[in-house]
């Protein structure tokens, strides 16, 4: 499983994760794509791209397990320069 954790808006380059997503499907298509979070660009996200798992806004001990039930997560904002996401990846074992 591939993990996107984090609001769905433009500064967050949620299109460069879906990208690398299709391009490590060529290579694994039994891979899923999990997007974990919501935001301004969800509808269209859903809309354009029903073959993503949209698991909404998640807290606690449920974000934890989809980070740890992982193989890969994406940071992909150009912008940040530390996401929160890193840490809570990294504490949830995925690292």
């Amino acid at each position: 499983m591939v993990l996107y954790a984090g609001r769905l808006a433009a500064e967050k380059n949620v299109g460069l994760a879906i990208d690398a997503y299709g391009a490590m499907r060529r290579v694994s298509p039994r891979l899923r794509f999990v997007l974990v979070g919501d935001g301004p660009l969800g509808a269209a996200l859903r809309r354009d791209h029903p073959d993503l798992v949209f698991a909404g806004f998640r807290t606690g001990d449920d974000l934890a397990a989809h980070y740890a039930s992982a193989d890969v997560f994406l940071f992909p904002s150009e912008t940040e320069t530390f996401g929160n996401v890193t840490l809570e990846a990294m504490a949830s074992g995925l690292g």
